[in-house]
């Protein structure tokens, strides 16, 4: 030990001073706080908003179309108004249904709008177990005409075809091509179809100059004249004159092949839909027995337009029906 210390008189006496050193040392220095201290502040009891705008008239607004794209909807249109009431038609043979009246009304083809969303719920063939939905939207833009259908599994139908690599999870169409006085002429015709075994691509391309239509696979046929394909199709049947017709002949590709197609015109009929009671005339795609074949009806207060599809099996009992769940329209 250091010699000044060994005493407890000495060792009291220099603790002492050293406390009386640092007591001056600190009464002298400046006061200050550490750089890096945590200062707590109080909560927000105001928050800060921008000063309102001051008011303008509204502009006029521009239309400006846009090329649409497939999986992103347009915005919501205004519910159709119903036509005037159909006067009655002259007797006209009736093959389907069976049982149905040998008469049938008058239906007149309106111009299609220039804006249309349809949606539709699918079921399976029993009619009441929902296994999917569909969504159809066309935009005409001049001359022009865009149509576009994307089709989704849901539901139950998820289920069902959860071990099957050809049950479909999404499957989009687009047809695109000129519209004029005679009806829809597509130019290009494509098809997406996304499953569990991958995915399967069509395309056809109306060469309306050189009188052919031409696959992806390199194929092509000669095209006939008011050719359509399957999603313009029913679109097209929306634009031709039914009076007094039993027969509605349509040439139409699925993007692979193209197939002349006969449909039979029926009685007018009402159909229960997810809208309510609606009026429709009932049309049937001629077949062979025991050949699968599909039924489509027409919305006779809504300018045609197709608010059902059913799909038959060969033992003619029903795969599939489409049904409308909605209709937006706009003329402007």
């Amino acid at each position: 030990m250091i010699a000044p210390l060994r005493t407890p008189a000495r060792r009291i006496a220099v603790a002492i001073a050293l406390s009386a050193l640092v007591h001056l040392t600190l009464l002298w220095l400046p006061q200050f706080q550490p750089a890096h201290s945590k200062v707590t502040l109080p909560p927000l009891t105001v928050r800060l908003a921008a000063p309102p705008k001051p008011a303008q008239p509204p502009a006029q607004a521009k239309p400006s179309p846009a090329k649409p794209v497939l999986v992103k909807p347009v915005q919501p249109l205004a519910k159709p108004e119903a036509p005037p009431p159909p006067q009655a038609a002259a007797a006209a043979p009736e093959k389907i249904p069976d049982n149905a009246p040998d008469k049938m009304e008058a239906v007149v083809a309106l111009p299609l709008p220039n804006q249309i969303q349809l949606d539709y719920a699918v079921y399976d063939g029993s009619g009441i177990f929902k296994t999917g939905e569909l969504h159809r939207q066309l935009e005409i833009h001049g001359d022009n005409y865009m149509l576009q259908s994307v089709r989704r599994t849901t539901g139950l139908g998820k289920l069902i075809g959860s071990g099957q690599a050809n049950q479909f999870i999404q499957l989009a169409q687009i047809s695109h091509g000129k519209i004029d006085p005679h009806g829809l002429q597509p130019e290009t015709f494509s098809e997406e179809k996304i499953s569990a075994g991958g995915t399967q691509k069509k395309l056809a391309t109306f060469d309306w100059a050189a009188k052919k239509i031409l696959f992806l696979n390199g194929s092509q046929s000669a095209l006939p004249d008011a050719a359509q394909d399957t999603l313009s199709a029913t679109f097209q049947l929306s634009l031709l004159p039914v009076k007094n017709r039993e027969i509605i002949p349509l040439a139409i590709s699925d993007g692979e092949q193209i197939e002349n197609i006969e449909f039979e015109i029926g009685a007018e009929e009402t159909i229960s839909t997810p809208m309510g009671e609606l009026r429709a005339l009932h049309l049937r795609k001629i077949h062979m027995q025991g050949i699968p074949y599909y039924e489509i009806w027409l919305g006779v207060e809504y300018r045609l337009l197709p608010l059902k599809l059913r799909w038959v099996d060969g033992s003619g009992a029903a795969s599939e029906e489409i049904v409308i769940s909605d209709i937006r329209i706009a003329d402007k």
